[in-house]
């Protein structure tokens, strides 16, 4: 409103920047509106916000959007929370570029725009104050079409050995499938949650998902992941078979989830030892009925 945002526009008008065009699309000013709303990623963005979070972009008015947006003139106070959240992603997203770093994909920054929004709504609109952690510290289930598995694994330094849990679910959050494999030997952690990372993706393709979602609670190997080919780490090449695995499916995110949203993932790792390397799941075992049953509580089914 008080264009604080360094776009070219304000940059040029202030003689800082040679020329004002948006260096995506060509257009003759890139003004905050213009990244926010008209440039061809703005675009992109928000179709796949109506399609992933189901919350469409209004047309407000040339001059008054952003007071219109922020006081939820134009669409409900939900709604307006998640446009305000993606908005602040493309904002990012196109710092990103003019810095040379490479973008978040437009599926994830969707996800993120929508998650962020819905758990800063739940602190703010909580009736008791030291409710919100527990809500938003929750399991969430995908969009309608899109397959969820959380991976996680379990590295052991004493002797180098770890697990791998993996679970896949709907956005029903219905069962559907769940694998564990013990390992004798794994050169470190982040090498462990890479292969549970390709593991996971090679089990969902397997149960047929078309669009999905790959969770995990390592950050570490979500931003490496984001790197792309701009990383050198020991995990690239499992990183370069995971992008190759999810060019077989219509849609891919991976992201990170927090350690209370990857437990059922987590308790995964439990149930298999050296003496019982690998075990498959197609119905629920036992000790994950409590921990599948409290994900589910707390969303509503669509």
């Amino acid at each position: 409103m008080h264009e604080f945002l360094p776009a070219k526009q304000i940059l040029h008008r202030r003689h800082i920047e040679r020329i004002a065009a948006c260096e995506v699309c060509g257009a003759e000013r890139e003004t905050i509106r213009h990244v926010l709303l008209e440039c061809t990623m703005a675009k992109v963005f928000w179709e796949h916000t109506k399609k992933l979070a189901g919350v469409k972009l209004p047309h407000p008015h040339q001059d008054t959007w952003a007071r219109d947006l922020l006081l939820a003139k134009v669409c409900s106070r939900r709604e307006a929370a998640v446009i305000m959240c993606g908005m602040w992603a493309l904002w990012m997203a196109r710092n990103r570029r003019r810095h040379g770093e490479r973008p978040i994909p437009v599926q994830q920054a969707v996800f993120w725009a929508r998650d962020t929004a819905f758990d800063l709504w739940q602190i703010l609109h909580s009736k008791n104050g030291n409710q919100p952690a527990r809500d938003v510290l929750r399991w969430k289930p995908p969009e309608i079409d899109w397959m969820k598995c959380n991976v996680d694994g379990a590295y052991y330094p004493v002797d180098g050995s770890d697990a791998i849990g993996l679970v896949l679910r709907d956005h029903r959050g219905a069962f559907a499938g769940t694998r564990a494999r013990w390992q004798n030997h794994s050169l470190d952690a982040l090498s462990m949650e890479a292969q549970a990372a390709k593991e996971g993706i090679e089990f969902a393709l397997e149960k047929g998902a078309r669009n999905l979602i790959l969770a995990t609670d390592c950050q570490e190997l979500v931003k490496l992941w984001e790197l792309g080919v701009c990383q050198r780490s020991l995990i690239s090449p499992i990183l370069a078979d995971i992008q190759q695995r999810s060019r077989s499916s219509d849609g891919f995110v991976l992201l990170f989830e927090g350690r209370l949203c990857n437990r059922v993932a987590h308790q995964c790792t439990k149930l298999v030892s050296s003496s019982s390397l690998v075990e498959e799941w197609p119905c629920p075992p036992p000790e994950l009925h409590d921990l599948l049953a409290a994900d589910c509580k707390n969303f509503v089914i669509p």
